[in-house]
């Protein structure tokens, strides 16, 4: 009877003006390193649970390709899962950062990493709103 009335909950939360909502989510990126500076201007649809890809460059200099992941959503904050990688001498792709934000809906927030060792740098703006 218990597991009945987690999936009954599960399935209404589902339900949920907020979990059926279209999330879209703009990221303005910029990346700067020793050998030159990329920026990038995106707009993707999101689904909670679903990775999205906002950025693939294949720049001989600076090529890195990122992906950003919904992971929740409330009356107040939509969190989002970053990850951007940059493609290593050996044809690895390398993880550079794995920031996780929360920010309101249509709410901008800005985030700043910064490798001193290698002197790079990573700045994403970010909104999120719901179509």
């Amino acid at each position: 009877m218990q597991e009945l009335s987690k999936g009954l909950i599960l399935f209404s939360a589902l339900l949920s003006p907020l979990a059926m909502a279209d999330w879209q989510l703009n990221v303005d990126l910029q990346f700067s390193a020793p050998v030159g500076e990329q920026t990038s201007q995106s707009s993707i649809h999101l689904s909670p649970g679903e990775e999205a890809i906002f950025l693939e460059s294949s720049s001989s200099e600076l090529p890195l390709r990122g992906s950003a992941e919904l992971l929740d959503v409330n009356a107040e904050t939509v969190t989002v899962a970053f990850t951007v990688e940059q493609l290593a001498d050996n044809g690895d792709w390398v993880t550079f950062a794995k920031p996780i934000v929360s920010t309101g809906i249509d709410t901008p927030a800005e985030i700043a990493i910064a490798d001193d060792d290698n002197q790079q740098t990573l700045n994403l703006a970010i909104s999120v709103s719901s179509h």
